[in-house]
């Protein structure tokens, strides 16, 4: 979350910077708030969180404000829903609802919201949200020239979802499958000519168009030979993810926020707590990640073995720690992994 909350701040002082800039000519304006510095990048902060707390996607109308409604509560059993018609925004009773005289109305803001979403959007966490389940966005690799392509193709943004249950984690990356096999393994793109002239982007596997697979990549690839290395090749990445989150929270600028106001005392108990159940989360999944890979049917396969060591080699050359499983790391025959070097993997 704090990517996407540097990257909020960063578009909210451009904002702020500019309003200042074409107000500044309006003589109301400049009396009234710059002047006397009565308007700062803090309240702008405040404005937009206003917005942002009280807004609703509305289906056909897209983003709003809707009086009275954008008031109404989040609860995870609500007594009330909204509905778009065709001039009017409706608050409705759910079906065997009862609301009695000084009750409170409430709506719920999205089943579907995880913990950081809930954190993000609107500053608090629900009593009843999943505190097992972690998102961390995901992207194609830096170097690879069929960056943009795979994220159009892909038509959604992508996402690495873990969720942990009785301290195993399990997780869920389409996008991950797509993103780690290349020309050399058998992906293609090509622009289709459509029959009213305009153009879309293809992607193929082997010859084969499988445009309409691209959410879903690991069924398109899961039945060639090399299964098990693109299967190693997705979870080494996904171990990389992880520890760079880890990495990002060990790093960030929390205290110096608290020390200049940035966040109000609520705020930051939430986020203090959702921080120590994502990082609990973060380190089972790197614990479990290493297990997964030392599966004899993943890193025992004979196919796994270059990739494994140029991941460390990669790792070693850009100046960090070797992390996650190397040449040393892949099983034994009788499918159980060497034991670490002192020095080696993640420490643990």
């Amino acid at each position: 979350m704090q990517t996407a909350v540097n990257g909020k701040m960063l578009a909210l002082e451009r904002e702020f910077d500019r309003i200042r800039e074409i107000s500044s000519d309006i003589p109301c304006w400049q009396a009234m708030f710059w002047d006397n510095m009565t308007v700062n990048l803090r309240t702008w902060f405040v404005i937009d969180a206003w917005y942002r707390s009280r807004s609703l996607e509305l289906p056909k109308s897209g983003e709003a404000l809707v009086p009275c409604l954008d008031m109404v509560n989040h609860s995870g059993k609500p007594n009330a829903y909204f509905e778009e018609t065709e001039n009017e925004v409706v608050l409705r009773l759910g079906n065997g609802c009862l609301v009695s005289e000084g009750d409170e109305v409430t709506i719920s803001y999205g089943s579907d919201k995880g913990v950081a979403e809930m954190l993000y959007n609107y500053g608090f966490i629900p009593e009843d949200a999943p505190r097992n389940v972690v998102r961390v966005n995901m992207e194609p690799f830096d170097d690879d020239p069929l960056r943009t392509a795979k994220l159009v193709v892909f038509g959604r943004r992508p996402v690495l979802v873990l969720t942990e249950t009785n301290h195993k984690t399990e997780w869920v990356c389409p996008f991950s499958f797509l993103k780690c096999v290349n020309f050399e393994d058998g992906l293609a793109f090509k622009i289709a000519q459509e029959t009213d002239g305009g153009q879309q982007l293809r992607v193929f596997w082997e010859g084969r168009d499988v445009t309409e697979s691209a959410g879903d990549f690991a069924t398109v690839v899961s039945s060639h030979d090399l299964w098990p290395l693109f299967l190693l090749r997705v979870i080494t990445d996904i171990q990389d993810q992880v520890r760079a989150q880890l990495e990002r929270m060990e790093s960030d600028q929390t205290q110096h926020d608290i020390q200049c106001g940035v966040f109000r005392e609520g705020l930051l108990d939430a986020g203090s707590e959702f921080r120590s159940s994502e990082g609990k989360i973060l380190e089972t999944a790197v614990r479990n990640l290493e297990i997964e890979v030392c599966r004899p049917a993943i890193g025992g396969d004979p196919s796994c073995g270059q990739v494994l060591t140029k991941s460390r080699a990669a790792r070693v050359a850009d100046g960090a720690r070797p992390a996650g499983p190397g040449a040393d790391d892949i099983p034994r025959k009788d499918g159980c992994c060497p034991k670490r070097r002192s020095g080696g993997g993640t420490g643990q």
